[in-house]
C-alpha cells in the first residue's frame, strides 16, 4: 500500500471488528471462526509488511508473530463450551447452587451467564475467573459446592459461611462480563502496543541519522555487529512492553475496583461478612510467611504486578460497606421508634 502510515490504524481496525464479534452472544460460532482465523492473519500480514518496509523493532516483530496464537487463545474462553465443560454435566449441585444465586441477585444478570469448569490458567489461590461472556470454576471449588449443596438441608454453620463467601465472588465476576472488561482490556492492550511501535518509529526518525555507506562486510563482521546492539535491543524491547503493558493494568485494576464495589453493593449482609472473612483469612495467610521462605518473593512480586487491590484493601472495602448499612439501619430503627 502507498500509505503504510495508516497500517496501525488498519490493524486497529481489524482488532475492533474482531472483538465486536467476541461481545455478540446470538453470532453464529462459524462467522467467529472465521474472524478469529482472518483477523490475526491479517494483522500479522499487515504488520510483517510494516516490519519489511519501515524497518519495525523487534518488539513488533515478536507481538505480529504471537497474535495469531493470543488471539486463538481468546476464541478458546469466548466461544460456547462443550457439553464436556458446562457446569450443569459435571457438577450438577454446582449448577443448581448457581441458579439459586442468580435469582436472588437478578442485578448480576447471572441466569445469562454460562458456569463452565474449563481450564483456562485460573487462579491457584480462588480459582474463579470470568471471560468474555462466561464464568469459570476450578475443579477444587466446583466439585466442594457440589458436594455442599447436594446436603443443602444440613448445611452447618461453617458451610453456610463458605457458600456465601462465594456468592460474593460470584457478584465480583458478573461485573466483569457486564462491562466487557475482557474484551476491552485486550484492545487496550494492543492499541498501546501499536502506539508504542508509532513513538518508536518517531523516535528514530528524529533522533537518528543515515549511517555513511560502508565496505561491504564478511560474515564476522555482521555476526558482531548483530550482537553488540543485543543490549540496546533488549533494553528498548523491555521498555516498549512496560509502557504497552501500561494502560492495560492500570483499565484493570480500575475494573477490579469498580467490580468490588457492585459485589459490595448487591451482597447480602451474610455475602458481605463471608467474603471479609476470606480475604482476611488470605491475608494472614500472606503475613504468616517467612521472609526467608521462597513464596515471600513471589508474594511481593504478586503484589506489586496483580491489579486485584490487596487482601487488607478489600477486605477493609467489605467492612466499610457493613458499617454503612449498619448505621443506616440503626438511623431506620431510630425513626422507626418515634413513630
Amino acid at each position: 500500500m502507498k500509505n503504510i502510515k495508516k497500517h496501525p490504524l488498519l490493524c486497529l481496525g481489524v482488532l475492533l471488528l474482531q472483538q465486536n464479534f467476541y461481545a455478540g452472544d446470538n453470532q453464529e460460532n462459524e462467522l467467529k471462526e472465521a474472524v478469529t482465523i482472518l483477523a490475526p492473519l491479517a494483522l500479522g500480514a499487515m504488520t510483517g509488511r510494516l516490519a519489511y518496509l519501515k524497518k519495525c523493532s523487534d518488539f513488533a516483530i515478536i507481538n505480529a508473530t504471537a497474535t495469531p496464537y493470543g488471539f486463538k487463545k481468546f476464541y478458546d474462553t469466548a466461544q460456547d463450551s462443550e457439553d464436556k465443560d458446562l457446569m450443569s454435566n459435571s457438577h450438577p449441585h454446582t449448577q443448581e447452587w448457581f441458579n439459586t444465586i442468580a435469582k436472588k441477585y437478578p442485578a448480576a444478570n447471572l441466569s445469562k451467564v454460562p458456569l463452565s469448569t474449563k481450564d483456562i490458567g485460573l487462579d491457584q489461590v480462588l480459582p474463579i475467573g470470568a471471560s468474555f461472556n462466561k464464568i469459570y470454576l476450578g475443579n477444587v471449588p466446583a466439585t466442594y459446592i457440589n458436594n455442599l449443596w447436594a446436603k443443602k438441608e444440613k448445611l452447618s454453620d461453617t458451610d453456610f459461611k463458605n457458600l456465601s463467601a462465594y456468592e460474593w465472588v460470584m457478584l465480583h465476576e458478573s461485573h466483569h462480563i457486564k462491562k466487557n472488561d475482557v474484551r476491552n482490556s485486550a484492545l487496550i492492550l494492543y492499541a498501546n502496543i501499536i502506539a508504542s511501535e508509532v513513538a518508536y518509529q518517531a523516535y528514530n526518525k528524529k533522533f537518528t541519522t543515515p549511517a555513511a555507506p560502508t565496505p561491504k562486510a564478511n560474515w564476522s563482521t555482521k555476526l558482531w555487529n548483530v550482537t553488540k546492539s543485543i543490549p540496546k535491543r533488549f533494553g528498548i524491547y523491555m521498555a516498549m512492553g512496560v509502557l504497552s503493558k501500561l494502560g492495560h493494568h492500570i483499565y484493570m485494576s480500575n475494573a477490579e475496583r469498580q467490580a468490588d464495589a457492585f459485589a459490595n453493593q448487591h451482597a447480602d449482609i451474610n455475602a458481605l461478612k463471608a467474603g471479609k472473612k476470606m480475604f482476611e483469612f488470605f491475608q494472614n495467610a500472606e503475613d504468616a510467611i517467612p521472609k526467608e521462605s521462597p513464596l515471600y518473593g513471589k508474594v511481593i512480586a504478586k503484589n506489586l504486578t496483580d491489579t486485584h487491590p490487596t487482601h487488607k484493601e478489600r477486605a477493609q472495602t467489605i467492612q466499610d460497606e457493613i458499617d454503612r448499612r449498619e448505621k443506616v439501619q440503626a438511623i431506620t430503627d431510630r425513626e422507626l421508634k418515634k413513630i
